[in-house]
């Protein structure tokens, strides 16, 4: 199928180089504190990179209407494909109870390598002079915060592979059904989410 529009190969073609950046080099010691890491995973914390980035993003969707859609508003699982696409728009802009998964898909390009930070806990623990107990708690503090974050990755994965493009596959292939444009898939008011 060729492109007709002005601009619009180039802009397909940008979507699908869309990429995760390359991840962080084996040999990286991260060094962390507790303050550290509990700003950087406070991501409710309207100073977070992320709730900054959220406030450049548009207010409302560029490619699809939300008249009258409450994003705080159950909505039920055999809702009509668009609402539950709307539903999704909420949460992966963070604007619903579970600002989590617009958290998880800026967090995929901010990913650390558990063992960086590992590396950073061995070294030091090697120093004869360190504070066990602070040790200690960053450790334990470091697990809770890595479980969060792969419970929100595993979450981001399920609502977005899992859920959104399924739906917009159903769209096209079951009769009756109204047609989910694909270009919600590149939504310019949420996070992308790389390929």
């Amino acid at each position: 199928m060729p492109f007709t529009a002005p601009g619009a190969k180039t802009c397909f073609e940008r979507v699908l180089s869309k990429v995760l950046p390359d991840p962080t080099p084996d040999d990286v010691v991260i060094h962390v504190t507790i303050e550290s890491l509990r700003a950087f995973f406070d991501y409710e914390d309207p100073n977070h990179p992320w709730q900054i980035m959220c406030h450049i993003l548009p207010e409302e969707p560029c490619l699809f209407d939300i008249a009258g859609f409450d994003p705080n508003a159950h909505v039920s699982k055999r809702a009509p494909c668009e609402t539950r696409i709307k539903v999704l728009w909420a949460n992966f802009r963070g604007d619903d109870p579970k600002p989590d998964l617009g958290f998880a898909l800026w967090e995929r390009y901010h990913w650390i390598r558990p063992g960086a930070v590992k590396k950073g806990f061995a070294r030091e623990a090697s120093d004869p002079n360190h504070d066990r107990a602070l040790l200690k708690s960053k450790v334990a503090l470091w697990r809770l915060l890595l479980s969060e974050r792969n419970n929100r990755a595993d979450r981001l994965r399920n609502m977005y592979q899992d859920q959104y493009m399924k739906w917009h596959l159903e769209s096209v292939t079951v009769p009756r059904r109204s047609f989910i444009r694909p270009e919600l898939i590149v939504e310019l008011s949420v996070p992308s989410y790389p390929v």
